[in-house]
């Protein structure tokens, strides 16, 4: 078994079967009602229909079906000598029915751009300002555990993250609450792990006891 899943199987040893919300829906957080908004419409379906359009275009087009508010960090991207990939006019690409998350990485990637969450908009800005984006939020996990068992919860979720994000990442319990510190990837791996854990528990058979008789003949 990988690292990841002995990592996630511990988890689920503290953790209880999961009620109310399907498994399938995102992981809530306690501090901010845009910013759940925002996750769930990256899990969205999305289209899009480019034709030598540019970058403002494409957000545009996208914030009026998503209802949402995008932005262009013009200084991260001045920094890294990007500001050049706002005013392009050849961008061409035609997509439906997939998550808006996957929409923004196929439009951003070959622009060597990429996104964050800040302030309640989605901010669109260089790799290496995305990389050291540092956001704090506190995860209601009580659906998983109860008292002092998040703490071993939130153990094992940091010890199951990639490498590549663990070290930026800082991860503490207390009470039914998880407090998250990380860039965009840590967040969204740490709310795949806890959907993960709480489909696990869906889908786990409770075996019932059998009937133990008690009475005997002589």
């Amino acid at each position: 078994m990988s690292p990841i899943g002995l990592s996630l199987c511990t988890a689920l040893l503290f953790a209880q079967p999961a009620t109310g919300q399907e498994s399938g829906a995102a992981f809530r957080v306690t501090d901010s009602e845009e910013y759940n908004r925002i996750v769930d419409a990256l899990e969205a379906d999305t289209q899009l229909e480019l034709v030598d359009a540019s970058l403002e275009d494409a957000l545009n087009q996208l914030s009026t079906h998503h209802h949402l508010n995008f932005v262009i960090d013009n200084a991260a991207l001045r920094d890294v000598q990007k500001e050049f990939e706002v005013e392009r006019n050849d961008l061409s690409l035609i997509i439906s029915n997939i998550p808006l998350r996957s929409a923004l990485k196929l439009l951003l990637e070959p622009l060597e751009l990429d996104y964050v969450i800040a302030d309640e908009v989605i901010q669109v800005t260089s790799k290496e300002a995305a990389r050291n984006h540092q956001g704090t939020h506190v995860y209601d996990v009580s659906e998983l555990v109860k008292g002092e068992a998040v703490a071993s919860l939130a153990e094992a979720v940091h010890t199951a993250l990639p490498r590549s994000v663990q070290q930026s990442a800082a991860i503490s319990g207390y009470r039914n609450l998880m407090l998250v510190t990380g860039n965009r990837e840590v967040h969204e791996t740490v709310s795949k792990m806890l959907r993960l854990i709480k489909g696990g528990l869906r889908e786990t058979d409770i075996p019932t006891p059998s009937p133990v008789n008690l009475s005997r003949t002589y």
